[in-house]
């Protein structure tokens, strides 16, 4: 219950910016690689980050891996309080770091919370990603989905675990780098946090599997890290590794 309701209240623009490193023996917030979530960051804070990904797709033949890593530069601001209104999160990807600028999109995101309760929370988001395309990411149309995403603890050998759940429809990025935007269909993912230092996650939709560990340090509390796998079983050929690096502020 103590880590839902920091959580809670961090959440509710109360607390520091970075959440989602634990504090005072509590257990990680419980994020989800590789799908959307209505938990959004605290009114007021913003992050740099960038995501390294490889093999890079050619966005020419989505399916044709280049033989080289590359990376995002990601930047976004969250504003708003999603339990007294509404949270909006703001954010640009720029694409690629060869031949910088060239390539990016812009995304927006709304989350609202429906129910909030010493032991749980529940809210609602709606997202759009790859708007107002540029370079090559203008190949892409606008991706759209809606979801619910619910946290509460279960006891676990170490306590009480955080955990959340989410489930929405729509489409959305099958690949760090965007290259294989799903057509529109459900996805679901699990996380939770099982150390103060580690989350882990699992997700998917009904043809792929993502699986995600996120992780922090407290010597480093406002830096946030996260390694994840899309396509796990290969089921769409385009298994992909991602490690994400943010600093939020």
């Amino acid at each position: 219950m103590k880590q839902v309701l920091s959580a809670i209240v961090l959440i509710a623009g109360l607390g520091s910016p970075s959440f989602a490193q634990s504090d005072g023996g509590s257990l990680r917030f419980p994020s989800i690689f590789g799908i959307p979530s209505a938990l959004p960051a605290p009114g007021g804070s913003g992050y740099v980050g960038l995501v390294l990904v490889h093999p890079r797709r050619d966005t020419e033949d989505r399916r044709d891996p280049i033989n080289q890593a590359d990376g995002d530069l990601l930047l976004g601001y969250t504003f708003g309080n999603p339990v007294r209104g509404v949270s909006a999160h703001v954010g640009a990807t720029i694409t690629s770091l060869i031949g910088f600028a060239e390539d990016g999109a812009l995304q927006a995101s709304l989350s609202r919370a429906l129910h909030v309760s010493e032991s749980s929370a529940t809210f609602a988001g709606v997202s759009a990603t790859n708007a107002a395309a540029w370079g090559d990411a203008a190949d892409s149309p606008p991706a759209y989905a809606a979801y619910l995403s619910h946290l509460f603890t279960v006891n676990g050998g170490r306590g009480e675990m955080p955990v959340q759940l989410t489930i929405g429809y729509g489409d959305h990025a099958a690949t760090a780098d965007g290259s294989g935007i799903n057509d529109q269909e459900p996805f679901v993912g699990i996380g939770v946090g099982v150390s103060q230092s580690i989350n882990l996650s699992l997700s998917g939709t009904t043809k792929e599997l993502y699986a995600g560990m996120g992780f922090g340090f407290r010597e480093l509390p406002r830096w946030n890290f996260s390694l994840g796998v899309f396509d796990v079983t290969q089921a769409q050929g385009h298994r992909q590794l991602a490690l994400t690096i943010a600093r939020g502020f």
